[in-house]
């Protein structure tokens, strides 16, 4: 299940760099080029689900190679669209940090949610933070009052 996050980010170094511009990666071909780069150059990566808690150390090696084929498996569940969209990263040529969003889960183009969608994947060579969440409704929802289930 995720978790509503609260507002605003933290003012961590990492929601910090979260939150800056970012180029997202658009066609099919470039994004080829990106995990094929990616892949090659290894490194060390955390690679945070923001809906859990950040991870205390990063990836290498194959555990990173596992880490890049689940977001580039993601990222092609819509490959049938003439463009991508779903990764956005703060530099092509030397990424340090890059969003993976979830195509079924991309939000609204007109940003009339009051809740930001967040990343699916956030890869990153600096270590992240966990996401402070909001607590679940204390208000029991309109199904729960007239039928007494959750």
């Amino acid at each position: 299940m995720r978790h509503r996050l609260t507002t605003p980010l933290p003012e961590s170094d990492f929601w910090q760099l979260f939150s800056k511009r970012a180029s997202g990666i658009l066609q099919w071909s470039d994004m080829d080029a990106f995990w094929a780069e990616l892949k090659h150059t290894g490194g060390q990566w955390y690679v945070f689900d923001p809906s859990q808690d950040a991870p205390e150390m990063p990836l290498s090696g194959n555990e990173l190679q596992v880490a890049l084929d689940t977001a580039q498996t993601l990222v092609n569940q819509r490959r049938e669209l003439p463009m991508s969209g779903t990764v956005y990263v703060d530099n092509r040529e030397t990424p340090t940090f890059f969003k993976v969003f979830d195509p079924a889960n991309m939000g609204s183009s007109c940003s009339c949610s009051t809740e930001p969608v967040m990343p699916r994947y956030i890869f990153s060579q600096i270590k992240p933070d966990s996401l402070p969440f909001a607590p679940p409704p204390a208000k029991p929802g309109l199904f729960s009052r007239l039928t007494g289930r959750k």
